[in-house]
């Protein structure tokens, strides 16, 4: 199943989950890939950490 929804893309087999967007520069950014996620806000999954190489 396919679901296009508040800019996110949520394709959904039985078992599991591929959510992406389009970002504001027309990029592709993966969010999800993996065990099958229930119908949620995706705020949580967008939590990017990066750390400086010193």
């Amino acid at each position: 199943m396919i679901d296009h929804r508040d800019g996110v893309f949520r394709l959904t087999t039985r078992n599991t989950s591929y959510w992406f967007r389009v970002t504001k520069f027309g990029h592709l950014e993966h969010i999800h890939y993996g065990p099958k996620l229930k119908d949620q806000p995706v705020d949580g999954l967008l939590l990017k950490r990066t750390s400086a190489l010193l």
